[in-house]
């Protein structure tokens, strides 16, 4: 992703991959915003609009690049902690 970035700064014709794949990531936490939703899994009081921005945020690409290279945290370490986040933000807590 960190190349797909780069490039799009360079070409400019990189740019509708990018967005595609934005969207669809998107899309799939729009769904599972609506599932956790139906199911009354959603933290009290959090709009299913709301969920999928702490998601969209959260699960962004720069959050786990900056835990690899600015926390020198291995990938797994590094998808556990988005994981962990991601979780607890959205879902009925402690």
């Amino acid at each position: 992703m960190r190349n797909l970035l780069a490039l799009a700064r360079a070409q400019p014709a990189a740019v509708p991959v990018i967005q595609r794949l934005e969207a669809g990531r998107a899309a799939a936490l729009e769904h599972l915003a609506a599932r956790l939703h139906q199911a009354g899994q959603l933290r009290p009081g959090l709009t299913r609009p709301r969920a999928v921005d702490l998601l969209l945020v959260i699960t962004a690409f720069a959050a786990w690049d900056e835990l690899r290279t600015t926390r020198n945290r291995s990938p797994a370490a590094a998808t556990t902690t988005i994981t962990s986040l991601a979780i607890r933000a959205v879902t009925p807590g402690d």
